[in-house]
């Protein structure tokens, strides 16, 4: 296999590594009874480089692709599977993204969510 040779990204490693962090304890608890799977690719464009993680679980309906980045925000589904959670990290995960001057998309997905980071190439 061969290495994957991206170009380097603006960011912070600790806010990356966290904002990653999030997603995957979201994938993780907001998978039913099954096993969470995780699949990460990764893609560039002229100016950025895209990190896709799509998992398995109760994924996010359409409805509610741009509330589930509002503070305090959690879906239907979220709701209806665990009273764990208080609706920030969707948030905090965006800002920190935002900040650093990338963004976090949540992309229509059937079968699981599907979230992209967005991260700014370095210069």
């Amino acid at each position: 296999m061969q290495p994957l040779a991206l170009k380097p990204v603006q960011g912070n490693r600790e806010a990356l590594i966290s904002v990653l962090r999030n997603l995957f304890e979201n994938s993780v608890k907001y998978t039913r009874g099954t096993r969470c799977r995780l699949d990460i690719s990764f893609a560039e464009t002229s100016d950025a480089v895209l990190i896709d993680v799509i998992d398995n679980g109760i994924g996010v309906q359409p409805t509610e692709i741009d509330s589930i980045f509002i503070e305090g925000y959690r879906s239907v589904a979220a709701r209806r599977l665990s009273n764990r959670g208080i609706g920030v990290g969707l948030n905090y995960s965006r800002e920190t993204m935002l900040f650093l001057g990338g963004d976090l998309l949540c992309r229509p997905h059937e079968g699981g969510a599907h979230f992209q980071m967005k991260l700014k190439k370095a210069r």
